[in-house]
């Protein structure tokens, strides 16, 4: 008897371990679908798998989550044949939404319609693998859902595809376009020669409501070329400190481009860089210091040349030798049209009305010859490359030759 006993106890705990085995592994399985981290934001619907996007998405744009396909135990069934392959892919969709717009992958990689997982015996009952979808949103604006499940590798292995995982979401209207204004504007729009830096302003607004634009890209252009990008703060201002330190004088053209980011329109904007000599004045003779017209009086001269001299330099207060001053002048009455100058020749050195350096003087000079014009006032100008926006230079003379 207790032999007996002993062997059917000993048969007793072997059915009971090998039910237990059958349990884990010889028993019905399905599919459960666990979505995490739906990108834009999304709430539970209220019946079993079902998600939906809390608000409407943009056009085009795109919804993204990770996907978790579980092989759990269930009741009832057929054995399950482990190993089985299961493929995944789109069930079914609402509202004419394209199938094709659901992908197994994260955006900018290799993105595929459909997944495939090999699930095997394991202790734990439980059989898992995740994979990231993408999936994008039609043009036209609407309701519209997915479903994802397990499409093939089932059949015949025991085991269902469970109720798979829905994902309902609306199409927003198209937003309409906004233009925009951008307008461009400088530190200092008139720097001086050799001046170290400056710096470029753009200023992204909305074209009917003024109100500023933030966050957008702008691109700079100097002289036709690009330098630099810039993003648009609260007050839809982007900066750019540029280096001007190798810039001649003269305009120089700066300008701004929006390219235009739905639903703001793209634009643009320019504005002109000065570049201009620091101007130290004309020197005598002509120029004729006078308590009363602080040192722009009017110089009286009898001859036949007026050496007419100037001085100008850089930002740091040095000499400039080569810049390309020229003279002109006119008289003081109405409707008297400004010409060129004539210098002495050929006893000077001196090129129609062009200017010559003096590196002795450290100064331009200029023999106006005035041998044919008629006594009386006049004003004299030097003119240079500095550009549109530089300040003109002017002196009176008063030309009073002896009658012979």
């Amino acid at each position: 008897m207790t032999k007996k006993g002993k062997s059917f106890l000993a048969v007793t705990v072997a059915l009971v371990l090998l039910g237990a085995f059958m349990v884990s592994f010889a028993s019905a399985h399905t599919i459960d679908y666990i979505a995490t981290d739906i990108q834009p934001q999304a709430i539970f619907s209220g019946q079993s798998g079902h998600f939906k996007l809390v608000d409407p998405i943009a056009p085009g744009g795109t919804i993204t989550f990770n996907l978790t396909l579980e092989l759990i135990l269930s009741q009832g069934g057929a054995t399950s044949a482990l190993p089985a392959t299961a493929v995944f892919g789109v069930k079914n969709t609402g509202g004419g939404y394209d199938p094709s717009l659901v992908k197994f992958g994260t955006p900018n990689t290799t993105l595929s319609d459909t997944v495939s997982h090999t699930y095997d015996k394991t202790s734990s009952q439980v059989a898992s693998f995740m994979t990231p979808v993408t999936a994008y949103a039609p043009t036209e604006p609407g309701s519209y859902h997915f479903k994802i499940q397990a499409i093939s590798g089932f059949q015949g292995k025991g085991f269902t595809p469970g109720d798979g995982i829905v994902i309902h979401f609306n199409v927003a209207e198209p937003e309409k376009p906004i233009e925009t204004v951008l307008t461009v504007t400088l530190g200092n729009s008139n720097i001086l020669y050799h001046a170290p830096a400056n710096t470029l302003f753009a200023t992204l607004t909305e074209k009917q409501s003024g109100n500023p634009v933030e966050g957008e890209s702008i691109d700079f252009y100097f002289n036709g070329a690009k330098v630099a990008s810039a993003t648009t703060d609260a007050n839809g201002v982007a900066a750019y400190d540029y280096n001007t330190s190798g810039l001649e004088v003269g305009d120089h053209t700066v300008a701004a481009n929006y390219q235009g980011v739905a639903p703001y329109v793209s634009s643009s904007g320019s504005a002109t860089q000065c570049v201009t000599y620091k101007w130290l004045g004309f020197q005598p003779p002509v120029l004729v210091q006078s308590s009363t017209t602080s040192g722009l009086g009017i110089g009286l001269f009898q001859g036949k040349v007026i050496p007419v001299k100037i001085k100008v330099a850089d930002y740091y207060g040095a000499a400039v030798t080569n810049a390309e001053a020229r003279v002109y002048f006119a008289q003081t009455v109405t409707g008297a049209a400004e010409v060129q100058a004539v210098a002495i020749q050929p006893t000077i050195a001196d090129s129609g009305n062009l200017m010559r350096y003096d590196a002795v003087a450290d100064q331009y000079i200029l023999n106006w010859n005035i041998s044919g014009l008629p006594n009386g006032d006049y004003n004299v100008r030097v003119g240079t490359t500095e550009g549109e926006c530089a300040v003109g230079h002017w002196n009176p003379v008063r030309i009073g030759k002896a009658s012979k």
